[in-house]
């Protein structure tokens, strides 16, 4: 469009040249208010990007902090793998669909509940 207002310029006449002058410097303007909205669209895109990615990260570090929380380590190993004599101190209970119970994390033996 550019092109075509200059090439027209330079055929015109004098008396038409300053209307296309005026017309020139008009495209000229609205071209410069163009660029400026989009760089502020740019800036504004930016800054909601940055927002919703230092979100994203805060929501990220709260998962890790409730997974690190109420991890629990349920696989007690198979049965006689622990130590003899073992006075099954360290127990936990555990219960589900299939049933309840309690058994010792040192020696994983099964206990009475």
């Amino acid at each position: 469009a550019k092109d075509r207002v200059v090439r027209e310029l330079e055929r015109a006449a004098p008396t038409e040249r300053a209307e296309l002058e005026r017309l020139a410097a008009q495209t000229q303007r609205e071209l410069q208010r163009a660029r400026e909205e989009q760089q502020q669209c740019e800036k504004t895109l930016k800054s909601k990007l940055a927002q919703s990615e230092a979100q994203i990260q805060r929501f990220q570090q709260q998962v890790e902090e409730r997974t690190l929380v109420h991890a629990r380590n349920y696989s007690f190993g198979g049965a006689g793998a622990g130590r003899a004599n073992c006075l099954h101190r360290n127990t936990r209970r555990w219960g589900n669909q299939h049933g309840s119970g309690r058994k010792c994390v040192d020696c994983k033996v099964s206990l009475p509940p």
